[in-house]
């Protein structure tokens, strides 16, 4: 038991070293305000999107096709690939369930056999609108918001 509480006590001390920061400092403050809107905006995508669909990769990949589709464009899972640096094959996996879900529609490019293109549907670009108006607002549907 000693030995936990030396390495708590020692751990306390780490946190208020002044190489951390000191949480009351107007770096540390800003900080953690980064820190718990970011927090806040994975909560708010979990509350719209649900569990499964409010993951990062997921996540990443909806707002490029968002963007896309703002731009008038559309892309292929290449195309996704680079703008999120997410892996081809989480790219798929994902894509795949988006397809099931409904958010997502492909259609085949008329001169290149190969490739597919995939473009957001109503439906998922208005939950996108909604987390990025909720998160622009820094508030949760029926929850207060805390800084």
């Amino acid at each position: 038991m000693a030995i936990l509480n030396q390495y708590f006590d020692d751990f306390s001390e780490d946190c208020r070293s002044p190489v951390r920061g000191s949480p009351d400092s107007a770096g540390g403050r800003q900080f953690r305000k980064l820190a718990n809107d970011y927090l806040r905006s994975c909560m708010l995508r979990k509350e719209i999107l649900g569990a499964e669909l409010s993951s990062e990769y997921c996540w990443a990949i909806l707002v490029a096709l968002y963007l896309s589709r703002c731009d008038c464009s559309r892309m292929c899972v290449t195309d996704i690939v680079y703008s999120t640096g997410i892996p081809t094959a989480t790219v798929i996996r994902w894509l795949a369930l988006l397809g099931s879900r409904r958010l997502v529609l492909r259609s085949p490019d008329r001169n290149d056999a190969r490739r597919t293109w995939i473009v957001l549907n109503d439906s998922a670009v208005t939950l996108i609108e909604k987390c990025l108006a909720m998160q622009a607002a820094g508030s949760l549907p029926g929850k207060v918001a805390h800084s």
